[in-house]
């Protein structure tokens, strides 16, 4: 068995020359680069951005969290282990009542990759809908919770099609 590759096909050959496998005519996808590091989101440093090489009409991102620090009984029981973070992240939930009404906030963060930024934020979103920036969710005493410090690992791949 032969493989060639050109800027245009990967194709595998036989032992006799003919193709077993030709990727001719379908999109191939590489990697462009990565990026990684640490960030720590808490209530006064919620919205954070490090910035690298522009994304190209072609490329896209995936990434991934490793939780390393958490103060949040969502975001917890994730310490170490390395998670997709395409969307939101859960970090916590406070639920209180007064009388016969519940309340309910919840707290998330998110890491998305914007043209030339890799942008984390802390978010909450409280029983009325209110969405706001940061953790200030607070425990049964007043107390703010809402810290998470997790490494990030960023691969920007490009489609050839």
């Amino acid at each position: 068995m032969t493989l060639n590759i050109t800027s245009s096909a990967i194709k595998i050959k036989n032992a006799t020359g003919s193709d077993k496998v030709d990727f001719s005519s379908e999109d191939l996808v590489y990697k462009v680069s990565s990026y990684s590091g640490t960030i720590s989101l808490t209530q006064t440093a919620s919205n954070q951005s490090v910035s690298i090489s522009a994304l190209g009409a072609d490329d896209f991102a995936v990434s991934y969290v490793t939780i390393t620090a958490a103060v949040g009984n969502g975001a917890t029981p994730l310490v170490n282990m390395r998670i997709p973070a395409s969307g939101a992240v859960y970090h916590h939930c406070r639920v209180a009542t007064s009388g016969t009404t519940a309340f309910v906030e919840s707290a998330w963060f998110s890491l998305v990759v914007v043209e030339d930024q890799i942008r984390f934020r802390a978010m909450k979103v409280d029983s009325y809908g209110v969405i706001t920036e940061g953790f200030t969710t607070t425990d049964a005493n007043g107390s703010i919770l809402g810290s998470v410090t997790f490494d990030y690992e960023v691969f920007v791949y490009r489609n050839t099609g």
